[in-house]
């Protein structure tokens, strides 16, 4: 009892002394478990009547040598980094190693502010087409090398995966013509090596850069990267463009004149889309200002739904049981949601959807169907699949079910 009361009591390198309060309370939840009842009692009314006395007995004690100091030191470090490196590890992409969207862009906004560089949106091509063609595994292999290849060629900055195949890195100290040579490696690299693996070969990049300084905000800068990775987009993709060098000119010059029969074939081709996860996540933010906007002018009703996979347990999964469980997460999305709802993948384990005018009594019934579906596929009970959404017309959290 006096060990454990001095313990409490007594400051630590890793926290202060607890208040009295705590430590009363910690005896008293203790009592016929750790401490025997009769000498809790007593220990109590000795504390409530403030007669319980600290004595320095240390002072006969043999001093440690300062080797062992170092050693307990050492350890104790060693210890809080192994806790806070388990706990970044949850803000990180299992696939690319690269930080996901939360920390990487507070990271990279924190690191702008003391650093002038360049802001890059980066876009792999043609990941759906890999996808569809020869699987998940083959897409996720295209998303792993991409990511060793950014943590590479970012060793001195920050690159973080924003969610589907887009990225963002920040060059910290670097001019126009570095950063462009750089990015011309970067892309070189990634395409000898999609060149070597038969189902990846149609992989590609495309990239928005933007100079920035301390001045600049973080916002600014990201819109303007984006900006920049739309005009590569709309002009062929598989290369890279600095912000200012897009085209300013009037609307009939041949940068940024459509031909009609082009706008024809786009609007062809957009009617053929089939619902859930054909949209990535730059695709589906602006189908989701165009609902925002169709709800100001016609009252229109859309909810925002997000689906998470949560481990059910403590050991981590295997590769092959994580694709296998996305997959079958997938098909049942596929085969519930309408046409006029849209799907996109947001993070590794992670999906947005919006579902269109729905009823919104149903929408619980909408996602048990896909859990149903999903439980039906899927063999593994190590990921429990959870839902929230929102009203897109009111930012109120509605509902959270499971």
């Amino acid at each position: 009892m006096a060990d454990s009361y001095d313990a409490m009591n007594s400051r630590r390198i890793y926290r202060n002394a607890l208040p009295p309060e705590m430590i009363r309370e910690e005896i008293s939840k203790n009592r016929g478990k750790q401490f025997d009842p009769e000498i809790t009692d007593v220990f109590l009314k000795l504390l409530d009547e403030k007669r319980v006395v600290l004595h320095n007995i240390r002072t006969q004690e043999i001093t440690a040598p300062p080797e062992a100091d170092h050693t307990i030191n050492k350890f104790i470090s060693e210890v809080v980094s192994t806790i806070k490196n388990q706990e970044d590890s949850k803000n990180y992409d299992f696939l690319t190693g690269l930080p996901m969207r939360s920390l990487g862009e507070r990271l990279i906004a924190e690191f702008m502010q003391e650093h002038n560089g360049c802001l890059i949106f980066l876009d792999m091509d043609n990941l759906k087409k890999i996808n569809d063609v020869y699987g998940h595994m083959a897409g996720d292999r295209a998303l792993r090398n991409l990511g060793t290849l950014l943590s590479r060629y970012t060793a001195n900055g920050i690159a973080c995966r924003l969610g589907g195949d887009e990225f963002l890195l920040f060059l910290p100290d670097i001019s126009a013509e570095n950063v462009s040579k750089l990015t011309t490696r970067l892309f070189h690299h990634f395409h000898s090596i999609a060149e070597a693996d038969p189902e990846i070969k149609d992989a590609a990049l495309s990239a928005g850069l933007y100079m920035c300084t301390t001045s600049d905000t973080f916002a600014d800068c990201y819109s303007k990267a984006d900006k920049a990775l739309y005009n590569v987009k709309q002009n062929g993709k598989n290369h890279f463009s600095f912000y200012h060098q897009i085209s300013h000119s009037s609307s009939d010059s041949p940068g940024t004149a459509r031909d009609l029969q082009q706008v024809a074939d786009a609007l062809r081709k957009s009617g053929s889309y089939a619902g859930a996860l054909e949209l990535n996540y730059r695709d589906f933010s602006r189908q989701y200002e165009y609902m925002q906007q169709l709800i100001i002018r016609s009252g229109s009703r859309c909810y925002l739904v997000m689906l998470t996979l949560e481990a059910t347990s403590d050991t981590p999964a295997h590769i092959e049981e994580i694709e296998q469980t996305l997959s079958h997460m997938e098909q049942a999305i596929q085969n519930t949601i309408r046409r006029v709802d849209i799907c996109t993948r947001y993070s590794s384990m992670q999906y947005l959807i919006i579902l269109f005018q729905p009823v919104e009594s149903q929408i619980p019934n909408i996602m048990e169907r896909i859990f149903m579906q999903y439980y039906r596929k899927a063999k593994s009970t190590n990921f429990l699949p959870t839902y929230k959404y929102l009203s897109m017309a009111e930012n109120n959290m509605d509902t959270n079910q499971k």
